[in-house]
């Protein structure tokens, strides 16, 4: 099962700037850990995930779709 990311307060932004194809749901303000959002996986990563993770390994936002809610 692939999980949505949890972006907190300045994480938000960061990704925004670096990622602005990324997928990501409404923020939410005030909450007991400032504010808070979720990044959808990519669709690449989706079709991957049987796939063992190898040491070394790089994570990437590479601009590909999002996956879509499910």
């Amino acid at each position: 099962m692939l999980k949505p990311i949890a972006l907190k307060n300045q994480s938000i932004e960061v990704i925004q700037r670096f990622a602005p194809h990324a997928h990501m749901g409404p923020e939410f303000p005030k909450t007991r850990k400032g504010t808070v959002a979720h990044l959808a996986a990519e669709l690449d990563s989706v079709d991957r995930r049987h796939e063992a993770a190898r040491p070394g390994g790089r994570a990437c936002l590479t601009g590909k779709q999002a996956a879509p809610p499910r």
